[in-house]
């Protein structure tokens, strides 16, 4: 899942995934060497587990899995870093020769497609046996059928960051961190004119305004649907509707909020076009808002990671709303081989490395926790965010947020997702890319869409 906005600006972590430099394969256990099995080969006192990222969750994650074998007896792991681009295509490959390793990442659509083919394991039959599973939060636990599920990975959000700096300079309030007081959608365009600068210090609603020559822009236009898909349900739209069989991106609620994001860029001009985005030196979420580029940008919690480790004071809104306010809780899946000969051990190191008390990746940013109790119980929230890289409003802005307004990302719950998102993904883009807008036009793009994608829905998974 790629974050994307008029012209993608790719964070460090999806750009790392996509640009790795090989496979590198970690093999520890709990005593002795333990040689690492190869693609296809069944394990036999141990297990496999297979992982994209960067370079720091790889060793963080690395770190977890060294914990957990040292914390038991005779457990073995082989732990194998793929990269993103190249991951797939070798599961489809141990797909085909029926043997998927015991423990791994899978993209979300592709999950749910293996889940349903009976060849993942059903985390909800070791509810008992592990309690975990029953303490986590509702939107990460996926059903492929009625009472069959599998999980993700982490948690990670959509939410508004901000540089504190420019939000002072400006002589503007901070965003709200409440979702009780989230902004309508009239009153954050407003907020980003006043933030919007040329390089004569003119604001779009002043004359002689140049947006040619912008010095800072307020935001960047929401395009990728990570980003406009809590607008879209904060609008009461969806992508399709509830029986699956129908795409809905045509209704007035959805048209309203596209022509909305599209009037961002070539009315309001608080959001560079793609083709000025092009132009920016550096395209990182984190590194926008560090050289002033951009004040606010909507995306992913996951840019703690990087911000964390600037020195730059930062802050975390939640995002504007339409109707009611909303957000989307998403991350790939990990999941369990139903073949696999040791489904309890691989769903003890998928738990060991949900926990924020055996990984650090939760305390540095990168995720958030599936338990429910990391959210609302103080103790459990202070043991991953009680530290200088979660801001001071991290708690409503984003624990309270997501447990109140959290939508489960439509990867998880449309069938035949990867192909419906390769042809919204184009049809956006050529919905931005041109100055041509207002509701007509883009209820005309997406009619085009809905005609592209009607033919391909399949339904959608059960919610319960």
């Amino acid at each position: 899942m790629n974050t994307r906005f008029a012209s993608p600006p790719v964070d460090r972590r999806r750009f790392l995934q996509v640009a790795g430099l090989g496979t590198l394969v970690v093999t520890t256990a709990a005593c002795g060497g333990f040689a690492g099995r190869s693609e296809g080969e069944a394990a036999t006192d141990g297990i496999l587990m297979t992982g994209w990222g960067s370079d720091v969750e790889k060793e963080h994650v690395r770190s977890a899995v060294d914990g957990f074998v040292k914390g038991g007896k005779n457990r073995k792991v082989t732990y194998q870093f793929i990269p993103n681009d190249g991951y797939e295509a070798k599961m489809n490959t141990l797909v085909a020769a029926g043997d998927l390793p015991d423990l791994s990442y899978q993209s979300e659509g592709l999950a749910m497609r293996l889940a349903s083919q009976g060849r993942l394991a059903n985390i909800l039959d070791y509810e008992d046996e592990y309690p975990q599973i029953g303490d986590m939060l509702p939107t990460v636990v996926h059903r492929w059928a009625p009472g069959k599920a599998i999980t993700q990975l982490a948690v990670e959000m959509m939410m508004m960051w901000y540089n504190a700096e420019a939000i002072k300079e400006a002589g503007v309030p901070t965003p709200p961190a409440v979702a009780g007081k989230a902004w309508s959608w009239d009153a954050f365009v407003g907020y980003c004119e006043k933030l919007t600068v040329d390089r004569e210090g003119r604001h779009p609603t002043e004359s002689g305004f140049d947006p040619k020559a912008v010095k800072q822009w307020g935001t960047l236009a929401p395009t990728g649907w990570p980003q406009f898909y809590p607008l879209l349900r904060s609008n009461g739209a969806d992508i399709v509707d509830e029986t699956g069989k129908r795409c809905v991106l045509d209704s007035a609620a959805a048209v309203d909020v596209v022509s909305d994001i599209h009037d961002l860029i070539y009315e309001h001009h608080v959001a560079p076009t793609p083709a000025q985005f092009k132009t920016f030196a550096a395209t990182f979420t984190a590194d926008l808002l560090e050289n002033r580029r951009v004040a606010t940008v909507l995306d992913g919690q996951w840019n703690l990671l990087d911000l964390g480790q600037m020195k730059l004071d930062y802050g975390v809104g939640v995002l504007p709303r339409f109707e009611e306010p909303k957000t989307v809780n998403l991350c790939n899946a990990v999941v369990v081989s139903a073949k696999s000969k040791k489904v309890d051990l691989a769903i003890e190191l998928m738990l060991h490395l949900a926990d924020p008390t055996k990984n650090d990746l939760y305390a540095k940013g990168l995720w958030m926790p599936l338990g429910k109790k990391y959210y609302t119980d103080p103790k459990a929230v202070a043991s991953w965010t009680d530290n200088p890289v979660h801001p001071k409003e991290f708690k409503t802005a984003a624990l309270d947020y997501l447990v109140e307004c959290g939508e489960e990302e439509p990867a998880y719950k449309i069938k035949n997702w990867d192909q419906i998102n390769n042809i919204l993904t184009a049809e956006m883009d050529g919905l931005f890319a041109s100055a041509k807008g207002g509701k007509a036009v883009v209820r005309a793009a997406m009619q085009k869409a809905k005609k592209r994608i009607d033919p391909l829905l399949r339904g959608v998974y059960p919610s319960a």
